[in-house]
């Protein structure tokens, strides 16, 4: 068990929120939701591009770092 520290603010907001629950079990829930929600903002993006777009993007990445020469 750790101990942890938050602004006044913070723990009302907190508290406004967690019911019966346990502020451990809050959190954790809190957490778990971020994580869910960060998730499918990411899945919106996957598949977006055809596999022809795709082939043509990794073509053109391809070419860039064959005529990238590093300076010094």
């Amino acid at each position: 068990m750790k101990t942890l520290m938050i602004e006044d603010r913070v723990y009302r907001k907190l508290r406004s929120v967690k019911g019966t629950k346990s502020f451990s079990k809050l959190l954790d829930a809190l957490v778990e939701e971020s994580k869910s929600i960060k998730k499918a903002k990411l899945k919106k993006y996957f598949g977006t591009l055809s596999k022809e777009e795709a082939r043509q993007w990794e073509y053109a990445m391809g070419e860039i770092r064959k005529n990238f020469r590093v300076r010094i």
